[in-house]
């Protein structure tokens, strides 16, 4: 087993690049603040676009929670994951159906 991949500086956690909205480094049960924090800036978009690029762990029990909560917020409107690295990636894709969700990976 290969040790944790570093995690990236702390940064803003509400605000990403070019409008897109940053997901913190580790996502775990409860969501519910998280989703709070998301709620006002993607009711003012029509597309939600979630910068992943600090995002280095979901916890598998908050992975359907996360899932089902972005589905709320998003309200119809199509949601893209940029930046998401390859596992997180599959487990979302695990838990959420593949065929449902647009997630753009790192490159590697």
């Amino acid at each position: 087993m290969s040790p944790p991949a570093p995690l990236l500086p702390p940064g803003p956690e509400a605000a990403g690049p070019a409008g897109m909205l940053a997901l913190p480094a580790e996502i775990t049960v409860p969501v519910d603040a998280l989703l709070e924090s998301l709620r006002a800036q993607a009711a003012q978009r029509s597309c939600i676009v979630l910068d992943c690029s600090r995002l280095q762990l979901v916890e598998f029990n908050a992975a359907a929670p996360l899932l089902a909560g972005i589905a709320r917020l998003a309200d119809g409107k199509p949601v893209e994951w940029r930046d998401m690295s390859h596992l997180v990636s599959t487990l979302l894709q695990l838990i959420g159906g593949a065929g449902r969700l647009r997630i753009i990976n790192r490159k590697p």
